[in-house]
């Protein structure tokens, strides 16, 4: 969490991932916010080497994640830390 004073200006929420077929530990990031009036402050990126010293801590050889198509702003974020666009795997989704 990010915070200025008494105010969240930013969280980032993550999970640890079970070995699977890659066979190496990695780390899911579920979300990733910054308040509005933060923004443009490198808040997210300081989050995100946040996390990244907690994947090197844990021996994780990835960071994952999922922005939705429409989500610009996301993905510019991601573009400017260097991430790439996975597409060795499908989304799926079951709605009741």
């Amino acid at each position: 969490m990010a915070e200025d004073e008494d105010k969240i200006a930013g969280i980032l929420v993550y999970y640890f991932l079970p070995y699977t077929a890659q066979n190496i530990p990695a780390i899911y990031m579920k979300e990733i916010y910054v308040d509005e009036n933060y923004r443009g402050q490198k808040i997210g990126e300081q989050l995100m080497k946040t996390l990244i010293k907690e994947a090197e801590l844990n021996n994780c050889k990835q960071i994952k994640w999922t922005v939705a198509p429409w989500n610009e702003a996301g993905t510019k974020f991601c573009e400017r830390l260097g991430a790439k666009d996975n597409n060795d795997w499908l989304n799926f989704e079951l709605s009741l």
